[in-house]
């Protein structure tokens, strides 16, 4: 875990001279770093303690049954009908929950989609 550790906040800094880093490099370099000598220090989390009841997981809808499937789709039409919370000056046009959501995603992409946690 130390030498991965290393290697990754090395070539976050030193990869490429041509290289331009964002603040969030940056911020992902450290986090990387205290999370290997948190589980140095502290070991890996306690899978007894980590259920199905506590924690949220992503699930392929292939697998999803038929109620859980119409759960989501009604799950979606329900925050479709509820009015936008993002300001205009943020995202105008917005008009729902949902388009919230899209807008949100939309404005964060390029900085989450290429961290280690979302291509873990």
């Amino acid at each position: 875990m130390h030498f991965f550790t290393a290697t990754a906040i090395l070539a976050a800094v030193y990869g490429s001279a041509d290289a331009t880093f964002m603040d969030t490099d940056i911020l992902a370099a450290n986090g990387l770093a205290k999370l290997g000598l948190h589980v140095a220090l502290h070991g890996y989390p306690n899978t007894e303690k980590c259920t199905l009841e506590n924690v949220a997981v992503r699930r392929e809808w292939s697998l999803l049954t038929k109620t859980e499937k119409l759960d989501y789709i009604n799950a979606v039409k329900c925050i479709a009908k509820k009015p936008a919370k993002t300001p205009a000056a943020i995202a105008a046009g917005l008009k729902s929950r949902y388009d919230d959501f899209v807008a949100t995603h939309i404005l964060k992409a390029q900085n989450i989609h290429g961290t280690g946690n979302f291509l873990a």
